[in-house]
């Protein structure tokens, strides 16, 4: 499987080679609600109705609304 990729400016969404979706928050950001649905609407269009794990860091996220 070949890795795909979306970025954006909170956030990059990445379908790894070995089929685990990984939602990488930038670090400092502050997530609110339209952000985490337009993070798992990426994250939708990457699965392409496929089902796949999903790991989600968030290690430094300033905050979440």
């Amino acid at each position: 499987m070949e890795s795909t990729k979306v970025e954006c400016d909170k956030y990059t969404v990445v379908l790894r080679e070995d089929g685990i979706i990984h939602l990488i928050w930038n670090p400092h950001v502050r997530i609110e609600t339209s952000d985490a649905r337009a993070a798992m609407a990426a994250v939708l269009d990457l699965a392409v109705g496929n089902e796949y794990p999903l790991l989600v860091d968030m290690t430094l996220t300033a905050s979440l609304s």
